[in-house]
């Protein structure tokens, strides 16, 4: 008879597919300012989803793994997909505050279980060595499927800004919809026998002692942050250099392809995985952001299709390594402390950025962004320095309060 757990693999890929066929994101920010908010005030209501997003980090992820992570994906996508919804029909800032809020409400709840769900599902069939390949090719399905809500976002949105997001939230529900079959794992009895505070407390332990999971969490936070808090410069930028709305769903669905086949093939980098390798992988980024902000142009823009690829592939090699390494029962709320410092650090930086541009413009700030994020990497090399290297590290309790050995 066949594991029931077998099915979980496919409505991973059907979930991860419907909560991404998303079509407000080429024309988000665009929507805002057509409601006459400012970029200081729009990076101030991503903050306010990342800050909602950062207080139920940690609540969300204790949940996950006390309860089921199969009811904390349900709670999530359905407050997501109220926000998106929400949005559409509401017009004045501190409503869109509000609607922001709740928003990160749900992704405090989707943090890392969908992750942790499928990881510890291959786990009990055996097949935990399939983790990178499967979830590289989840993401990778999962940018070939938001490259065309994106395509078909641009076109909707140059008919109804408001239409986006409806749509959008049709599809969040119908991943709401789609988590209700998930089967739950069976809990393990160290799992079972460990109350909330105790997962909490071990996993604050776990950071604390094992360099190399905070110096990964570290490393990942920084860098997706300053891609985040830059995202946000993409479509005004788009519209500086006068490129029709309708053709941003065209420009990014075609980034997408990028995004999905550097997810795909990301888990053949894994003989590579150092500090070194993960510092100068992302240092393209930052000479990439001053070079869009010195030669404004739409072909200087094509070359922003570096930052996802490089988030796609990172958030894949990342996530797997520290997998690997921490405790199973204890994974998802790893990956919420990860999002958590993300959310932390991307709340500081997002609001800078809106002010940044709306005082020195948008080539200025992308300029500023690029050396700010250089300056960040080379504090992380610095870091590094003290810590042993982690390529091929043995399979050793993340518990442990000395750095794994290199093999």
């Amino acid at each position: 008879m066949e594991n029931p757990l077998q099915g979980n693999v496919n409505k991973y890929y059907t979930f991860e597919l419907l909560i991404h066929f998303v079509f407000y994101t080429p024309v988000f920010v665009i929507f805002l300012l057509s409601k006459n908010l400012s970029l200081t005030q729009i990076t101030l209501i991503f903050s306010i989803h990342s800050l909602g997003a950062l207080i139920f980090d940690l609540p969300g992820g204790v949940f996950a793994d006390y309860f089921t992570k199969k009811l904390s994906l349900i709670v999530g996508s359905v407050l997501w997909g109220l926000s998106l919804l929400s949005y559409a029909f509401i017009g004045y800032f501190w409503q869109f505050c509000l609607a922001a809020f709740i928003g990160g409400i749900g992704q405090g709840f989707l943090s890392g279980a969908d992750r942790a769900l499928i990881h510890e599902t291959l786990r009990l069939l055996g097949r935990e060595t399939e983790y990178k390949k499967v979830e590289g090719r989840v993401r990778g399905i999962n940018e070939i499927v938001a490259g065309a809500g994106v395509l078909l976002g641009g076109f909707i949105g140059a008919i109804s800004l408001p239409l986006t997001l409806i749509a959008s939230a049709a599809s969040v529900g119908l991943s709401a919809a789609c988590s209700l079959f998930f089967k739950n794992p069976p809990k393990d009895k160290e799992s079972t026998s460990s109350p909330a505070r105790e997962i909490l407390s071990t996993s604050v332990g776990i950071l604390k002692n094992n360099r190399q999971v905070l110096w990964l969490t570290l490393y990942l936070a920084v860098f997706v942050a300053f891609v985040w808090a830059t995202n946000i410069l993409s479509q005004p930028y788009l519209k500086s250099i006068n490129v029709p709305t309708a053709y941003f769903g065209l420009i990014f669905s075609g980034f997408s392809i990028f995004y999905a086949l550097s997810s795909i093939y990301a888990h053949k980098l894994d003989r590579y995985i150092t500090k070194k390798f993960f510092l100068l992988f992302a240092s393209i980024v930052p000479l990439t952001l001053i070079l869009i902000g010195t030669i404004p142009g739409i072909i200087a823009f094509l070359s922003w299709v570096f930052l996802g690829i490089f988030e796609t592939a990172n958030w894949t090699l990342v996530s797997s390594e520290i997998l690997r390494i921490v405790p199973k029962h204890q994974s998802t709320t790893i990956l919420s402390f990860q999002s958590l410092t993300l959310r932390l650090i991307n709340i500081t930086i997002s609001p800078l950025v809106g002010i940044s541009a709306d005082r020195f413009g948008i080539y200025r700030t992308l300029q500023l962004n690029g050396v700010a994020l250089l300056a960040a990497l080379a504090a992380l090399a610095f870091a590094s320095v003290k810590m042993a290297d982690f390529k091929n590290v043995d399979k050793k309790s993340a518990g442990d309060p000395e750095p794994i050995p290199t093999r």
